[in-house]
C-alpha cells in the first residue's frame, strides 16, 4: 500500500449569490429565490459585495482577472492606525 499525500488545493477567487429569505408558502409553491447581492469570495471570506446584474457582472470579471493573476487579497490590518483599537493591535503583534 503506497502513502499518498493530500491534494491541497489553493484557495480561489469566487462570486456567491445571497438570496432573500423564502416564506413556507414560497418554498411549497417552488418559487424562485429573489437575489439579494453577490459576494466576491476568496478562500471562504467575503471580500466585497454587489448588488444588482451589472453587479453580478462585475463581481465576476474581477473574480477571472484575479484569478489569472493569481493574485491574493491584502491584508485587512496593514498598519496600526487601520486597526479598530491601535493599543490592542500592537500588544497583540508584539507578543
Amino acid at each position: 500500500m503506497t502513502e499518498e499525500l493530500p491534494i491541497t488545493l489553493q484557495p480561489r477567487w469566487s462570486v456567491r449569490t445571497r438570496y432573500h429569505a423564502q416564506t413556507k408558502a414560497e418554498k411549497l409553491r417552488k418559487d424562485e429565490p429573489i437575489p439579494k447581492d453577490y459576494q466576491l469570495v476568496y478562500g471562504g471570506t467575503v471580500q466585497a459585495t454587489r448588488r444588482g446584474t451589472d453587479g453580478e457582472r462585475s463581481l465576476r470579471e474581477m473574480a477571472s482577472f484575479l484569478n489569472r493573476k493569481k493574485l491574493l487579497p491584502r491584508d485587512r490590518i496593514e498598519c496600526a492606525a487601520d486597526a479598530p483599537n491601535p493599543q490592542k493591535y500592537l500588544e497583540k503583534i508584539s507578543s
